[in-house]
């Protein structure tokens, strides 16, 4: 396996399959049907905000967007949202992405999500990718990752506990209790 930053043009169709993949429960449909989503976040990619694992033929099989300081890997605002999916749809859109946002400080390094292929999960690929997103955070002078992940996912939990994240709770008010379904972990980096 090469852990490398970044993705490669040709590869969108790929991260964004493994992004949907992973995160289409999360997400609600949110994007429209399948190939509707698929190809508005293969649009809505920005290359260099992503660490990627590739197996020994080139192939990608598993990848982590993130949002620093400088940008994130998904890169849609209301215009794109409004141009893809009108005026209130696009209205709507933005008003529940921003309330699953989870950046907990301006200066952290918050993982958009950490995506593996199905056939390739555990075997150490997920532990990997956090290891060099740390690596990442810290030459980026971000002092803790932050990352949202389903109460329900019993096995990422577990994964982010073992590679030293901590659930935090901030104290708001809950205007879409179904999207409180996740709990915010963060890593402090020393």
């Amino acid at each position: 396996m090469n852990i490398t930053r970044g993705i490669f043009e040709h590869e969108r169709g790929r991260v964004a399959e493994l992004f949907l993949d992973a995160f289409d429960q999360q997400l609600g449909g949110i994007f429209g049907p399948r190939p509707r989503a698929l190809a508005f976040i293969a649009r809505s990619l920005r290359t260099d905000f992503a660490i990627s694992v590739r197996d020994e033929s080139g192939t990608i099989v598993g990848v982590a967007g993130y949002h620093s300081p400088s940008g994130a890997l998904l890169a849609f605002d209301y215009r794109s949202l409004m141009a893809e999916f009108g005026l209130f749809g696009g209205a709507l859109r933005m008003v529940r992405l921003a309330w699953m946002d989870h950046k907990t400080h301006p200066t952290n390094f918050a993982i958009e999500g950490i995506c593996v292929d199905k056939a390739l999960r555990n075997r150490g690929i997920g532990s990997c990718i956090i290891e060099a997103l740390a690596q990442e955070a810290r030459a980026q002078g971000c002092p803790a990752l932050s990352l949202k992940v389903l109460k329900t996912n019993v096995g990422a939990i577990r994964l982010y506990e073992s590679r030293g994240f901590v659930a935090w709770t901030p104290h708001r008010l809950s205007l879409f209790p179904d999207l409180e379904r996740s709990t915010l972990m963060v890593r402090y980096l020393t």
